[in-house]
């Protein structure tokens, strides 16, 4: 969780959940997501249930899990749930452990037609190749993708439909 169980439970931030947040160690979408996933905890009485990062997408929201399975749930119930406290679409990925994985987990292997790893200047950067029929559904995700992999590897990434 990235507040505490009590602010988790509640609708305010203590001192120091509050702090992160004005320190903006945390995003309001932390805290949202933080406290979506306590109430499914109690609602189906859940243990082990916890995220790594999400991202509040124009569309929907994106959850990075090491276990996904608890916040899916049986038949999907668990992530309905999240949707409906959340008040959008909720999508949840396995925490990669790869650059590769990653875009795999993100865009699909559909649309997928390649990636180039370039060195220029010492910085590693991605070329993710996509197939131009993939462009239309996607290009209002580019953004998103980038921003999303920047922060979860701390890398660059360019997203080319050919």
């Amino acid at each position: 969780m990235k507040i505490c169980k009590i602010c988790a439970n509640n609708e305010i931030l203590c001192k120091v959940c509050s702090d992160k947040l004005n320190r903006g160690e945390i995003a309001k979408i932390d805290v949202d997501v933080s406290r979506a996933i306590e109430k499914i905890k109690r609602d189906f009485d859940l243990k082990d249930v916890d995220f790594e990062f999400c991202f509040n997408g124009e569309q929907s929201i994106l959850i990075v899990t090491k276990k996904m399975g608890g916040l899916i749930g049986p038949g999907g119930k668990n992530v309905k749930k999240l949707a409906e406290y959340l008040g959008k679409p909720v999508r949840i990925i396995k925490s990669p452990n790869t650059p590769k994985e990653l875009i795999e987990n993100l865009i699909g292997i559909s649309p997928l037609i390649g990636i180039n790893v370039l060195f220029k200047n010492g910085e590693e950067r991605y070329k993710v190749r996509l197939k131009n029929e993939f462009k239309k559904k996607l290009s209002m995700q580019v953004r998103e993708f980038t921003e999303i992999f920047k922060h979860l590897t701390g890398k660059n990434i360019e997203l080319v439909f050919e």
